[in-house]
């Protein structure tokens, strides 16, 4: 049997008690609503966008380097169309549009946002969702961490989430979305 994640997700929501009349954003041949995930170099993220993409989605994915964002976009135009994924459902047309952003402070998300905004008019499309998955781990004990280092991780584990996600609320609420966010 075939599902859709975007499916899952207001499923899962549905059952914890988050149930409403308003309608579920479930892509069809014609309608490619925009989902944001953050952190899609690696792991979740990048999984997430892929499938998403794969699902119909149009998947806004931030990531830090040129490379990571390109090795995405390839990894997405590579992959056939029609393919089965585990039994996941896969709807031409999803789209994957790798943006640089880095949470790791206030200009450097404003920055980003103007590329999303951009893409957000250029599809035409309704932001849905925004998964905050982006982290930022580090390797040293407390003592050898300069306050620097604090706040990069601070910034991009909790701050940068909160930014982008105040940012994208407006659009989100008008569409009765989703905001997840994975720790």
């Amino acid at each position: 049997q075939s599902y859709c994640i975007g499916d899952a997700i207001w499923r899962a929501t549905a059952s914890m008690g988050f149930t409403s009349s308003y309608p579920t954003h479930i892509p069809t041949a014609d309608y490619h609503p925009v989902i944001i995930i953050t952190g899609t170099s690696t792991g979740i993220g990048r999984e997430a966008a892929l499938t998403f993409a794969r699902q119909g989605y149009t998947v806004i994915a931030t990531v830090r380097q040129d490379a990571h964002a390109a090795m995405l976009k390839e990894e997405f135009e590579s992959s056939p169309a029609t393919a089965k994924l585990d039994g996941v459902l896969v709807i031409e047309g999803g789209q994957l549009h790798p943006i640089i952003m880095d949470l790791a402070g206030k200009a450097q998300i404003a920055h980003g946002w103007e590329q999303i905004e951009a893409c957000l008019r250029d599809t035409g499309a309704p932001l849905v969702a925004i998964i905050n998955n982006a982290g930022h781990g580090v390797s040293r004990i407390s003592e050898q961490m300069g306050i620097d280092d604090w706040m990069q991780a601070l910034w991009t584990n909790f701050l940068g989430a909160v930014e982008l996600t105040r940012l994208a609320l407006p659009r989100i609420r008008e569409q009765h979305g989703r905001v997840i966010n994975i720790g």
